[in-house]
């Protein structure tokens, strides 16, 4: 078993309305109601190399760069943007992909189908829409992957689509805390997991969205996995950040 370190980077938190977390019941009118949520990154050391999961958005609200976000959380786990040696993205929605410019030296890791529709998207649909343009345009280490697959001892990516028809998340196993499964947002909140699943508002297949989810299930079962959703402000307010980690 790797001796390696799991650190938690918020990054930000923003509003988005309910509905679009908890897809409404059919015949429900939307609610105005809205919600503040977790954006956050996820760093690693491993012996085998320093490992990023997500970036969070480019932006702060005034349109100000986010880099120090990201960068000021890095330095409290004594690394820094150079050390990366693998961005796994989980997806490339803007919440998500933002300041990938940062990490010139390491492998940045999507799923092919993830990164193509990404780029279509974004070029050819709407540069502003949920993947942006300028996330995008700059980046060449790009490292695409397909399907579920053990990336590092004790880190295996997922194929978890449904949400997007790319998404993946990670199944990590610490030497002393056991087995985490990073579900991105194949499930944002515990709500949204259940039993019952309730489906998010952001999905572009639901058929695939319910079958990742009874993934995640087996998966918990298999591994006895925690789970650490996507947006879950209650849940993610529990966990230790950095510069506290788990192990």
């Amino acid at each position: 078993m790797p001796d390696m370190k799991m650190y938690l980077l918020p990054l930000r938190n923003i509003p988005v309305f309910y509905d679009d977390l908890i897809q409404p019941e059919p015949g429900t009118a939307r609610s105005a109601r809205q919600v503040e949520i977790p954006t956050w990154s996820l760093y690693i050391d491993h012996p085998q190399g320093k490992l990023l999961f997500d970036t969070g958005e480019r932006y702060l609200d005034d349109k100000t760069l986010a880099y120090d976000l990201l960068t000021e959380q890095l330095a409290l786990c004594g690394a820094v943007p150079e050390q990366i040696d693998y961005l796994v993205m989980s997806h490339l929605h803007y919440d998500h992909s933002g300041k990938m410019e940062l990490f010139q030296n390491a492998k940045i890791v999507v799923q092919k189908r993830e990164l193509m529709d990404a780029l279509y998207e974004a070029h050819a649909v709407d540069p502003n829409g949920i993947y942006h343009k300028e996330d995008l345009e700059t980046i060449t280490n790009w490292y695409p992957v397909e399907g579920d697959l053990e990336l590092l001892e004790g880190i295996r990516l997922i194929r978890l689509p449904g949400h997007t028809m790319g998404l993946q998340g990670m199944l990590v196993t610490l030497p002393q805390s056991g087995n985490w499964i990073i579900t991105s947002d194949a499930c944002y909140t515990s709500e949204n997991y259940g039993p019952p699943l309730r489906p998010a508002g952001v999905v572009s297949d639901i058929g695939l969205y319910r079958a990742s989810a009874e993934k995640l299930r087996r998966l918990e079962m298999e591994y006895h996995a925690r789970l650490l959703f996507g947006h879950d402000p209650f849940q993610f307010a529990r966990w230790k950040k950095a510069p506290k980690y788990y192990r």
